[in-house]
């Protein structure tokens, strides 16, 4: 589950367990800071687009899709594009 700077879980309704599930090697603080270093908009598909380094739904290794993990791709975008100082309203234009 996927816990917010404050210490407390982030919802989702949809979840079974009704908190954010993420796979144990999501690193929202790492997200965040790739998103801090991020130097230009091609970067962000590399990162949070599909198959990027933070599309905790997809392995690209195995090309093995896990659908539990949607919301924590879906959250880690909005995460980078904090990072890399965009509005949420530019992150949704973007998305």
């Amino acid at each position: 589950m996927v816990a917010k700077p404050d210490g407390s879980q982030v919802v989702d309704y949809d979840s079974p367990t009704g908190n954010l599930m993420a796979p144990p090697r999501a690193n929202f603080r790492e997200v965040y800071a790739a998103g801090m270093r991020a130097t230009n908009p091609f970067q962000i598909n590399a990162a949070v687009g599909h198959w990027g380094e933070f599309d905790f739904q997809r392995d690209g290794a195995s090309g093995t899709y896990y659908p539990v993990y949607k919301h924590a791709s879906n959250y880690a975008v909005g995460v980078f594009m904090a990072g890399a100082g965009y509005s949420r309203q530019d992150a949704i234009d973007i998305s």
